[in-house]
């Protein structure tokens, strides 16, 4: 095997170890089974309401007045939770793409295709890319192996 497929590969199970990493530090720390509570719970607010409200049921929009009174409060502890996984993300994720540009400082990988990646200027919001350094073939090798991964994993775990 080349050197740089062998760095591919080795930055691609990186990505999915962070991504596992990562995902139990948010679940851990993070508050994230807090935050999807929460979002469960504001849904079927808004959807009892809706419901009620086509319906003519002014005993059940009455009752769901007094919970809708309350979705501010859970939408401010969201913020602060979604806040916090941020905090927890920003300096993994920057650690680790350190280590890993550390590990291969001149890596880099051509794709039989084309990837749209932002650019930050006001004319044009997405540029089409096909070759990716360390930072870019990690966070993509995060985003799909470690997505995939995780699916895997949880499907599993349901069983």
């Amino acid at each position: 095997m080349k050197m740089d497929t062998v760095a591919a590969v080795i930055i691609v199970l990186s990505a999915i170890a962070y991504s596992f990493i990562l995902n139990t530090l948010l679940n851990k720390f993070g508050g994230r089974q807090r935050i999807n509570e929460i979002q469960r719970e504001v849904n079927e607010t808004n959807k009892a309401y809706f419901e009620a409200g086509k319906k003519n049921d002014a005993k059940k929009i009455a009752e769901l007045e007094v919970k809708m009174k309350q979705l501010p409060k859970l939408m401010s502890e969201s913020m602060v939770l979604n806040l916090k996984c941020i905090l927890i993300t920003l300096p993994t994720i920057g650690i680790v793409l350190w280590l890993v540009r550390f590990a291969f400082p001149a890596f880099t990988i051509a794709l039989p295709f084309d990837l749209p990646v932002p650019r930050f200027q006001p004319n044009q919001l997405f540029e089409m890319k096909n070759v990716f350094g360390t930072y870019g073939w990690f966070i993509i090798s995060a985003v799909v192996f470690g997505g995939i991964a995780q699916f895997i994993y949880s499907k599993i775990k349901k069983k």
